[in-house]
């Protein structure tokens, strides 16, 4: 079913759903996706790293192909460096893998691992929002836990220096105490 992006009137807080229960795609509202835990975990991080991370939606991908070896396999949510790399899908050119769960699922932290170690990745985030999120940064081929990921506009080594007057108010403030 095809959704028309003109007749979708976005809330910041919440997720859209068709009559039909589906869900409507937050990078691409054309489309509707299955009404899944981990669908719903998937598209409220991505609205977190739009409206709390300021990253643009045209470098963000859902289902983004990460080769493995051999074996291809899907990251849940991809950062691209630029709309450019994020259209061909270039795995050279990621920026953060996001590997999301459905709430009370443990499992993933080693799959996360894997696709930032398989590509350009210099970190990512582990989410099911029932836990709190975890964060990942590639140091000279070591996985470092790290307080969280960089803004839209910020280094890694920026996390951590925010100053009051920098700080932007979150969007759900429900999901980040969970």
């Amino acid at each position: 079913m095809s959704i028309d992006p003109l007749l979708v009137i976005e809330p910041a807080d919440k997720l859209v759903l068709t009559a039909e229960g589906r869900i409507v795609d937050f990078l691409n509202p054309t489309i509707t996706r299955p009404n899944t835990p981990e669908e719903r975990v998937r598209q409220t991080y991505a609205r977190k790293l739009f409206y709390e991370y300021s990253y643009p939606k045209s470098v963000m991908v859902f289902a983004a192909p990460v080769s493995i070896g051999s074996e291809a396999r899907q990251a849940d949510i991809v950062i691209y460096e630029s709309e450019i790399a994020a259209t061909q899908r270039d795995q050279g050119k990621a920026k953060i893998v996001v590997e999301t769960k459905a709430p009370n699922e443990k499992h993933g932290v080693g799959q996360l691992k894997s696709y930032i170690f398989a590509s350009s990745a210099e970190g990512g985030v582990w989410i099911n929002q029932t836990d709190a999120p975890k964060y990942f940064r590639r140091i000279a081929g070591k996985m470092e836990d790290w307080p969280n990921i960089p803004r839209f506009d910020e280094t890694w080594e920026a996390i951590g220096e925010q100053t009051k007057g920098k700080l932007r108010p979150p969007h759900d403030l429900i999901e980040t105490f969970r």
